[in-house]
């Protein structure tokens, strides 16, 4: 282990090293640069030695304290290395300003400069030391042994041959390939969305026969970061002799001789895989080296990517643009291809629910693959399995960003956004010299590569199909916290810190501060990551002074210690699950902060504008909490990607024009206080429409205000077209803008997935909506002007590309979900209205609410894939359409229809039905007897129904029944010879009313009854003696009976072996009598193991 960690240890200096010589910087600074350069290279040739040392270590001592020399030296290092980028964080303008007599150097003479002085000192000296620790590898005969460290290339032994659902996109690549042109050496760009199966199509393509029989020679690349000529020529050089590691590096001359002798004249296809570039001047070179190769015409580069600058960049000749996403039959075909990989039966799964995991994918390959690989993979893998995925990952930085994953408590779901950013703060996720990628594209690309190794696992998505939170893998959990526990450790409540001493990222849980300080009293000052779970008091930090990382995980904890202002290295805070309010003022003092997770917006630090290296700003979302406070100089924050929410103020630097800068803003931003905004003019200043990555957008205005321009302003907060989700709030215009109703911006919202509409009750017209091919969800609240939802809601006018062979049209493509609620003036809601157009036909959840006056439902013939359907407080509504072509109804729930009479026959398929406060209605839907699959009944304050139908039920296991016609003097519960028809019910509810005496004596006949609830009989005083006979029962619940005193004999109550829970709530008098220890009926149910008294 003791290599590992050296080369950790290493690895992450030389990354950090590299940051710095490559830094703007003048002066005393520049001059470091030099000693900075030394240290790189002298770092490289040490690296170089550690393949060696880790094989001689175990039988050396002289290499096993060389390697303990190293990684001293290297801490130390670091230490040194993280003040000296302080200062340069500390003093930006001084270091970029270009006249020296201007300002004084912050490596000045001047007594005030003596402490950044010792650190230029240190640097020197560990450029010396690091020479002699060179000098000490060679006495003791430490070799170099050059590795290329890559992603293993494409092996095209291993090309699957499923095509699944891309025939035509593979065919359409080969074409560029074959037929475009016959230039010197072109580019073909391949261009798709991240895990939308770029390079399965590249590979395919690659392996098609018109491809093999066009180029003579075909070489495959996976490029990522590592865009510097020497290193890909390198690649190309392996990729054409099949070279594996250990491969010596050659210089860029002698590999392009190489390469020509072996290629010169021949018509040759280079993949170039995953590429990022961005930097056309490198590109251009890199360009002319592959010309000096000497390919002979027609030779190609197949390029791969989801960057839209690449492709301008490179200046493709073609680009195939890998649009659609797999349908929902390939995407099922694809899941049950990987299951077979892994030797599963597709058919041992429920298909309907696989089915609806499948699809919440959206038809991308990677995560259909990962769903796959996590259902069907072997249960009982062996850890060796684990081991050797981990130790073949392809870089040291890669392995070190899983290992990261053990700070956390096993089996701890993990959000992927804050794992990358834990990640960048540690300074794991470097780009290579002269990339521009951002740190996050990094952690994402290594994200996704744990994914495919199946490392991280049991992931969870948002509405838009994104990974929200991940786990690492179990086995995995326990291997690494093995491997590397000097380094990570995970101490829980109550455990000695053992060898804490040497830990660099740690997480503690706690009951005390006590205990907190006791358990940190022995940890390294050194420390770089500090994870409490538990109370945390005033003093604790002040002494990890290094610290990148500290997260907070407590609602116990109310506000942060002053001392977190010495933590000068603090990249991130997260204090999410806390109940902190309020920030010092003095954290803007962090220059480094790169991340910042809060509970609450309410009371941000003045001055936020100084954090200039804030890149993440999250806030947690709570709708019940609107009493934000303006920060002032959000604008100033150019680096920012992350912003939660932005409130609009009327005070200078609080105007939503400071939205205008903020260009690398993406993911989801909520706009509050829009009545802050004057006009159209000024909204237009946030510049939207520029903002390409936002993924989702929330505008929301106060309820209460005096003027209303709201029309203007929301005209003029147009948005982006990659937009996936919008949310309008309080929006009181009449009419929407034109970006949404108007046929000519009609492929604005093409990509829109989700739309809200929140109390936008002066508009009468419901925008335009069922043209949007993507969009899934749909819920509208509160518009109480509209009166009718008809022709204008299916977006006839934009009806072009979505039209059907029988020359109708299908609309609302792709929605799941459509929620109207609280529309009190909707009287009417028409079908759609052409014969031959379809309408939802993937519709699987239908709720109405509120909707008062709504006399008519639109006809559900069609609604095939229809799961779920809730009418909840429409009391106009005396008729429900036609439901028995519902072939996928799950569940029918309906709720205070007061008018409703009568229900239609209802699917066979139907498992769940809810009928609650419909006081006109007299009997069951018909048809009932043929639901094979119903379980779950609830009946309550129907007054007019009867429940003999229910004995024809063979299938129920929940049943809720009650609160019928309070004349009748028993409970009409089904007679007793209709008992053997309810043999599978498991749990019954009955709601009684105030004048019952007793229980229905049926209820001790029922077989499997293991929970028994009772609500409401309040004329009962004793439960009956034959309670006592339900042997089966675990679970008793008596609520609100007011005149409840007695249970049944102790007798009886012994006989109920299985009983292991008794809830009392509400019923005052049994509850007294049941008092723990002296009720004079507690001696009955002394043995429950689980007795809940709510009033004692």
């Amino acid at each position: 282990m003791s290599h590992l960690l050296t080369a950790i240890h290493t690895g992450l200096l030389r990354s950090k090293v590299l940051s710095l010589v490559d830094a703007n910087v003048n002066g005393r600074v520049r001059s470091s640069q030099k000693d900075f350069q030394r240290i790189s290279e002298r770092l490289e040739e040490i690296e170089a030695l550690l393949p060696d040392a880790e094989r001689k270590h175990g039988d050396s001592m002289a290499v096993q304290v060389w390697l303990d020399d190293l990684k001293t030296v290297a801490s130390e290092a670091d230490d040194a290395i993280e003040e000296f980028s302080y200062e340069v964080h500390l003093h930006p303008m001084e270091i970029q300003q270009p006249k020296r007599d201007k300002v004084r150097s912050i490596f000045s003479s001047n007594k005030h400069d003596s402490f950044p002085n010792e650190i230029a000192q240190r640097i020197r000296n560990i450029s010396s030391e690091l020479g002699r620790i060179y000098k000490e590898a060679k006495k003791i005969g430490l070799v170099t042994i050059e590795i290329t460290n890559e992603y293993d290339e494409f092996d095209p032994s291993k090309m699957n041959s499923e095509i699944l659902g891309r025939v035509n996109d593979v065919s359409g690549v080969v074409d560029l390939l074959v037929n475009e042109g016959n230039e010197e050496l072109s580019t073909v760009g391949l261009l798709g969305e991240p895990g939308s199966g770029k390079t399965i199509l590249a590979q395919l393509a690659y392996t098609n026969a018109e491809v093999k029989k066009c180029f003579t020679i075909r070489l495959w690349v996976s490029v990522f970061m590592d865009f510097t000529e020497e290193r890909l020529l390198n690649k190309i050089v392996q990729s054409l002799h099949e070279f594996k590691s250990p491969y010596k590096m050659r210089k860029k001359e002698e590999a392009i001789k190489l390469l020509q002798d072996n290629m010169q004249k021949i018509k040759f296809l280079l993949v170039l895989d995953d590429v990022w570039i961005e930097d056309r001047e490198k590109w251009e070179r890199m360009r002319q080296c592959l010309l000096k190769v000497g390919g002979s015409r027609g030779s190609k580069i197949l390029m791969t990517t989801h960057n839209d600058n690449v492709i301008s960049t490179v200046k493709v000749s073609s680009t195939y643009h890998l649009g659609e996403s797999l349908t929902e039959q390939d995407s099922w075909d694809l899941f049950k291809l990987q299951a077979l990989k892994n030797g599963g039966e597709v058919e041992s799964l429920d298909e309907v629910e696989c089915r609806r995991m499948v699809n919440r994918f959206g038809g991308m390959p990677m995560p259909i693959k990962a769903l796959a690989n996590l259902v069907f993979g072997n249960k009982d893998e062996e850890l060796s399995s684990i081991m050797s995925r981990f130790n073949c990952l392809p870089s040291l930085m890669l392995k070190l960003c899983f290992s990261y994953c053990c700070i956390f408590p096993k089996n701890k779901a993990i959000e992927k956004d804050s794992l990358i950013q834990l990640w960048m703060a540690q300074g794991f996720l470097q780009p290579p010299k002269g990339n521009i990628l951002k740190m996050e594209d990094v952690g994402n690309k290594y994200f996704n590569i744990l994914l495919q190794n199946s490392l991280l696992t049991e992931l969870t998505f948002d509405g838009y199909n994104n990974i929200k939170t991940c786990k690492m893998h179990k086995l995995a959990h326990g291997f690494v916290s093995d491997l590397l526990k000097n380094y990570f450790m995970n101490i829980g409540k109550g455990s000695t810190c053992g060898e804490a001493s040497s830990a660099v990222h740690l997480s503690v849980i706690v009951g005390s501060s006590v205990e907190l300080i006791n358990m940190l009293d022995v940890v390294s000052p050194k420390l770089r990551t500090l994870y409490i779970k538990g109370a945390i008091n005033e003093d604790v930090l002040s002494k990890f002074s290094y610290i990148h990382v500290l997260i907070l995980d407590d609602y116990a904890i109310e506000e942060l210690p002053a001392s977190i202002v010495k933590l000068k290295h603090l990249r991130c805070i997260d204090i999410f699950w806390t109940r902190v309010h309020r920030l010092p003022d003095s954290i803007t003092k962090l220059h480094k902060l790169e991340t910042l997770r809060l509970a609450s917006w309410s009371k941000l630090p003045r001055n936020l504008e100084s954090l200039t290296n804030l890149r993440h700003l999250y806030v947690k979302d709570c709708l019940m909490q609107r009493d934000y406070d303006p920060v002032e100089g959000i604008g100033s924050l150019v680096n920012l990607q992350t912003l939660s929410y932005f409130v609009v103020g009327q005070e200078e630097r609080c105007r939503i024009e400071e939205l205008g800068p903020l260009e690398q803003l993406q993911g989801k931003l909520k706009i509050l206080r829009l009545e802050n905004v004057k006009n159209g003019e000024e909204a237009k200043q946030a510049n939207l429409l520029a903002k390409k990555k936002i993924q989702c957008l929330m505008f929301e205005w106060g309820v209460e205000r005096k003027e209303i321009n709201d029309e203007d302003v929301l005209e003029g907060l147009k948005p982006n077209t990659n937009l996936r989700g919008l949310t309008i709030v309080n929006y009181k215009g009449s009419k929407f803008p034109t970006w949404m109703v108007s046929a000519s911006n009609s492929l604005l919202l093409h990509n829109i997935v989700k739309i809200k509409l929140w109390n936008c009750s002066e508009c009468e017209t419901i925008p335009s909506l069922g043209h949007l091919r993507h969009l899934r969800i749909v819920e509208i609240f509160e518009m109480h002007n509209v009166k009718r939802i008809g022709e204008e809601f299916y977006g006839y006018s934009s009806l072009n590309d979505i039209s059907l062979s029988s020359g109708g049209y299908q609309v609302f493509h792709s929605l799941r979900k459509l929620h109207i609620h609280d529309m009190e003036n909707l009287v009417e809601w028409s079908s759609v209205p052409s014969d031959n157009s379809v309408a939802f036909p993937c519709l699987e959840q239908l709720t109405v609410n509120k909707c008062n006056k709504l006399t008519c439902l639109p006809d559900m013939s069609g609604l095939e894939c229809l799961e779920e359907l809730v009418i909840t407080e429409c009391k106009m509504l005396a008729h429900l359409p036609e439901l028995d072509d519902l072939v996928s109804l799950q569940k029918l729930r309906l709720t205070d229809d007061h008018s409703l009479e009568w229900i239609p026959d209802v699917p066979e398929g139907l498992c769940t039905l809810e009928i609650l406060r419909c006081r006109k209605l007299e009997e069951l839907p018909r048809g009932l007897k043929w639901c094979r699959s119903l379980e779950a009944v609830q009946i309550s304050d129907c007054p007019l129904f009867e429940l003999d139908d229910l004995d024809l039920i063979t299938t129920l296991k929940i049943l809720t029944v009650g609160d019928f016609d309070q004349d009748l003097d028993e409970f009409p519960f089904p007679r007793p010879q209709t008992m053997d028809y309810f043999v599978s019910l498991e749990k019954l509810g009955l709601y009684g009313w105030p004048t019952l005496t007793f229980l229905p004596e049926q209820i001790q006949y029922l077989p499997s009854l293991t929970e028994l609830t009772i609500w409401d009989y309040g004329a009962l005083e004793a439960l009956p003696e034959w309670l006592g006979d339900i042997q089966s029962l675990g679970t008793l619940k008596l609520c609100f009976c007011d005149n409840l005193k007695y249970l049944p004999s102790a007798e009886a109550m012994a006989r109920l072996t299985n009983l292991i829970v008794l809830k009392i709530d509400n019923c005052l008098l049994l509850e007294e009598r049941c008092a723990r220890g002296s009720g004079p009926e507690w001696y009955k149910i002394a043995h429950i193991p689980n007795i809940i008294l709510d009033h004692l």
